[in-house]
């Protein structure tokens, strides 16, 4: 009796449930779930022209959609239909591209100046304005006046947190304006076991010498009018209090090709308009811990599973000291097609395993948590002679 993987997808556009005669002409779903960019939600449907004239698969069209096996299921991802695309060929092909709610900050941009407003007031209130939920951390300083600019919400909610080091993103109903959480426990420990595990590849990428200079201290350059002097705040491994992934701070000379690590650097500097020095502080710190972020790169392809998410912290394992450990995810991009059920994770991480001995050991307490150890998705047997599937336990 063969096994196959059973995944599947339960969609709904504006709360009505797909025929099951539209279902069976889908033949390709994503989902791809991101840090800076609003999620997107991808269908492909293959039949005749009646696709073209479906009430359901038009734009501004409600589509919520989750997906999984039989007993392990994605949350409930609600969308906006955007940019459907159609081809018209020995078939007509429809490709629905719908958006998570971020698209809708996205409007019109305004000139409006917030007062004596603190920044996680403003996230509030805009959350408000779109009947999201708000999840933020507080912010204690108030501002006496923010300009926001000829930005749309979208913009400005990320512009105000690049300057304090805060993340902004939009998930379902929610909209997040706070710290990047980088001491979570990890979702699920993936063990690369070449063809016999859920990891199937992993690609790591380690930053060149061309980051170094954010990576090892960020100097953020102002000047206070009243007090005729230059503002200037230094950002660096000793006085950045951070979570980090690794034990080693590696950076690589783009010439040599030597790992190595220079804490004396001066690194990145970078003009502030701000006028304070606690403003320079946070933008400082911003910069630098975001460049540190981005010192190890990789991409996994993993058979998929319904509950990884990005903004969470993934565990790899058996590749290696170096590259072992835990990792942030950036994005994830869902697929199910014909050739199964698959996911793409996009991952950084701000410091390495402990094999490089020419890099530094890493400031800053280090994530040392475990995951579950990963298991195959439930499997579905066939009977050859009646065809009938049973779940195996």
């Amino acid at each position: 009796m063969p096994e196959r993987f059973a995944p599947t997808f339960l969609i709904q556009i504006e709360g009505e449930q797909l025929s099951s005669d539209i279902t069976q002409k889908i033949t390709n779903f994503v989902y791809e779930d991101c840090e800076d960019q609003d999620d997107l939600l991808e269908i492909t449907l293959e039949g005749d022209i009646t696709l073209a004239d479906d009430p359901l698969l038009q734009e501004g069209n409600i589509i919520s959609a989750r997906w999984g096996y039989v007993d392990e299921w994605s949350d409930i991802k609600e969308c906006v239909l955007k940019e459907p695309e159609y081809e018209f060929g020995d078939t007509v092909r429809v490709k629905l591209k719908a958006y998570d709610n971020g698209a809708k900050l996205k409007g019109k941009s305004s000139q409006k100046i917030w007062k004596n407003k603190t920044y996680t007031q403003i996230a509030k209130e805009l959350a408000d304005k779109y009947k999201l939920k708000a999840i933020v951390d507080d912010t204690k300083e108030v501002i006496a006046g923010e300009p926001q600019g000829n930005k749309s919400d979208f913009t400005f909610l990320s512009y105000l947190a690049d300057k304090i080091g805060y993340q902004f993103y939009i998930q379902g109903n929610e909209l997040h304006f706070h710290k990047r959480n980088l001491n979570k426990k990890p979702l699920l420990t993936l063990t690369y076991r070449g063809k016999d595990g859920l990891l199937l590849s992993f690609h790591p990428k380690v930053k060149t010498q061309g980051s170094k200079g954010e990576g090892t201290e960020t100097k953020a350059v102002g000047f206070d009018p009243m007090a005729k002097k230059a503002v200037i705040h230094e950002a660096n491994d000793g006085n950045t209090n951070q979570t980090v992934l690794g034990k080693k701070t590696l950076m690589v000379d783009g010439a040599t090709g030597e790992e190595k690590y220079e804490a004396q650097e001066t690194g990145k500097i970078i003009p502030c308009p701000e006028q304070t020095k606690k403003d320079n502080q946070a933008l400082a710190e911003s910069v630098k811990q975001n460049a540190q972020l981005d010192q190890l790169e990789a991409e996994a392809t993993v058979i998929g599973i319904p509950t990884i998410a990005a903004k969470e912290i993934i565990e790899i394992a058996g590749v290696g000291n170096k590259f072992s450990g835990n990792y942030y995810i950036k994005q994830v991009r869902h697929e199910i097609g014909a050739g199964g059920y698959l996911m793409t994770l996009d991952l950084k991480r701000n410091a390495v395993g402990k094999s490089s001995e020419k890099a530094a050991n890493s400031q800053g307490k280090e994530n040392k948590q475990h995951g579950q150890s990963d298991t195959q998705p439930k499997m579905i047997t066939v009977d050859a002679e009646t065809g009938k599937e049973r779940l195996e336990t």
